[in-house]
């Protein structure tokens, strides 16, 4: 099983997420009740990564919805 780490941070991701997020995976999720989400995806084995993800949120003053450790199966 391959270990991510799934951040989801309120509003939707522009281009420029990218840049201030290098590395990561991004999408857009739907929520419910109508507002919208990025969801920005770590491989596991990056922690510090993640960290560094948690610290530019932080910083960029978004709003940091939740943090989840998702185990997904490989074939």
């Amino acid at each position: 099983m391959a270990v991510e780490y799934e951040v989801r941070v309120a509003g939707v991701p522009t281009d420029c997420w990218s840049d201030w997020f290098p590395g990561v995976r991004l999408k857009s999720r739907d929520e419910p009740g109508g507002s919208a989400c990025a969801v920005l995806l770590i491989p596991g084995q990056y922690v510090s990564r993640l960290h560094g993800v948690l610290a530019q949120i932080g910083s960029l003053n978004l709003c940091l919805l939740s943090v989840k450790r998702v185990e997904r199966r490989t074939l």
